[in-house]
């Protein structure tokens, strides 16, 4: 998409497609990962979020990316 020709850009199916090889190469601990800079107090900050969020979801076995 950083194409300025139109014409150079992916189709919409080669996009999905890459997309979905991406999303199958990532582990499920990995898609539920927060995107953080890499400051100490962000290990005590998401403590909260590992042990509310990420718990539950794994217990109830609920898919980390919603499939279609």
């Amino acid at each position: 998409m950083v194409q300025d020709d139109p014409a150079k850009h992916p189709t919409i199916d080669k996009v999905v497609s890459r997309f979905d090889d991406i999303q199958h190469g990532l582990s499920s601990r990995k898609l539920r990962s927060r995107v953080v800079t890499t400051v100490w107090w962000v290990f005590f900050r998401s403590i909260g979020h590992w042990s509310v969020g990420r718990v539950q979801y794994i217990v109830a076995r609920v898919p980390s990316f919603p499939s279609q």
